[in-house]
């Protein structure tokens, strides 16, 4: 069970549950702690005006604990390939506790000849533009990376790489790219690691089964994962913010 959960998504965008629904399955399932991190508008999910509700100054009304539960509200913005930049404005990642970033492939989001080599440029473009916290799944089979550059890159500045439950469980991710970030992650201790389960229902929500074998098979303990820690994940959050709120 991952303690504190920072992918998951609510009924806002493509989950199945309500922000306290999800507070319930965390205290059913003996966590402590998630954030919310919906997707960007570029995937579409987002009815009505919700997006912009997520975004507004109502938003300050989020408590920061529920229930006992602590609970941090971030977005999962979406690289826009052939511009390298992502889906939220600078002046809406601001009021964010956590901003990742994944690749994702949807309609018209890529030309034929898109490669290997167009989608690291892109990615490393968006990241050093933002001040992004997480690097979500970077090994999906359809979006594939240079690893070993964008690890460097997030080694420089700071950025957290997701080990992402949902993914790995189902096999869907490029295995020499996962492959190539678990070696890297186990010679580079500067290596920011987190754990996210990318749940969407109830049986996917604070899960670890895939991330926690595919650390046993490289060696890499929890202690290297910041949402394991309370503390050392606090102080991650508190750090990023700081950097986002100094963004032009």
């Amino acid at each position: 069970m991952i303690p504190y959960d920072l992918h998951i998504h609510s009924l806002m965008s493509d989950g199945l549950h309500s922000l306290l629904e999800i507070v319930s399955i965390a205290k059913k399932k003996k966590a402590k702690g998630f954030c919310i991190t919906e997707h960007g508008p570029a995937l579409g999910y987002f009815a009505n005006d919700s997006h912009g509700m997520w975004f507004s100054n109502d938003s300050v009304r989020f408590p920061a604990e529920i229930d006992g539960i602590i609970f941090w509200r971030g977005m999962e913005a979406n690289l826009i390939p052939q511009k390298g930049d992502i889906d939220v404005l600078p002046k809406d990642y601001k009021r964010l506790d956590i901003l990742a970033i994944g690749s994702h492939c949807y309609r018209d989001s890529r030309p034929e000849d898109w490669g290997k080599e167009e989608e690291t440029i892109a990615m490393i473009e968006a990241i050093k533009k933002h001040p992004i916290d997480i690097v979500a799944h970077p090994y999906l089979e359809k979006v594939a990376l240079d690893m070993a550059k964008v690890l460097d890159l997030c080694v420089d500045k700071g950025i957290a790489i997701e080990l992402n439950n949902r993914y790995i469980s189902l096999d869907k991710v490029n295995q020499h790219e996962l492959e190539v970030l678990m070696i890297y992650a186990k010679e580079n201790p500067k290596l920011r690691l987190v754990e996210g389960s990318d749940g969407h229902t109830f049986t996917e929500m604070f899960e670890d089964g895939g991330t926690q074998k595919i650390m046993k098979k490289y060696g890499i303990k929890n202690d290297r994962i910041l949402n394991r820690d309370k503390e050392q994940l606090m102080e991650f959050v508190r750090e990023r913010k700081e950097l986002r709120q100094k963004e032009e």
